[in-house]
C-alpha cells in the first residue's frame, strides 16, 4: 500500500509594503521566516514531494536564499515567480498547483506564518478523503 503524495505550497509573493522588507527575509530567531518554515517542512513525515514557493520577479535576495536552503535542507524546491502587483495569493496558490499535477493534496503555509511547529507531526492518512 502506497502512501498518498502531498505537496507544499508557500505563498511568498507579497511585497511587504508596510513591513518595510521582505517577509521571508524577516529574523526570527537564528533564521528568517522562510528558514523557519522550510525547516519545519523538512521534517514533514512521510516527506512531501514538491515544494512550491512562490516570490515575485524582483526579489533576487529571496531567490538567492531560497537556492541555499534547498541545497542544504535536500528538500525538493521548486521556485514560481509572480508578479506580485497583478494578483493575490489566490493567483499564487493557482501558479503553484500548475507546477505539481501529481499530488494528491496540497499544504498551502503562507509564509508569514512560519513559526507553525506542530505540522511537523503532519499525517498524510492511507485512505484520501473526498
Amino acid at each position: 500500500m502506497t502512501t498518498a503524495r502531498f505537496g507544499v505550497i508557500v505563498p511568498a509573493a507579497g511585497r511587504s509594503t508596510r513591513m518595510g522588507s521582505p517577509k521571508p527575509l524577516l529574523r526570527l530567531g537564528d533564521s528568517d521566516f522562510i528558514g523557519t518554515l522550510l525547516g519545519t517542512v523538512a521534517l514533514l513525515r512521510p516527506a512531501p514531494g514538491p515544494v512550491v514557493v512562490v516570490t515575485h520577479l524582483d526579489d533576487p535576495a529571496l531567490t538567492d536564499r531560497l537556492s541555499y536552503l534547498a541545497r542544504t535542507m535536500g528538500i525538493p524546491l521548486q521556485v514560481v515567480t509572480v508578479d506580485a502587483w497583478a494578483g493575490d495569493m489566490l493567483d499564487s496558490i493557482r501558479a503553484a498547483a500548475r507546477r505539481m499535477p501529481d499530488v494528491a493534496g496540497a499544504l498551502v503555509w503562507p509564509v508569514d506564518a512560519p513559526a507553525v511547529r506542530w505540522l511537523a507531526k503532519f499525517h498524510i492518512p492511507r485512505t484520501p478523503a473526498v
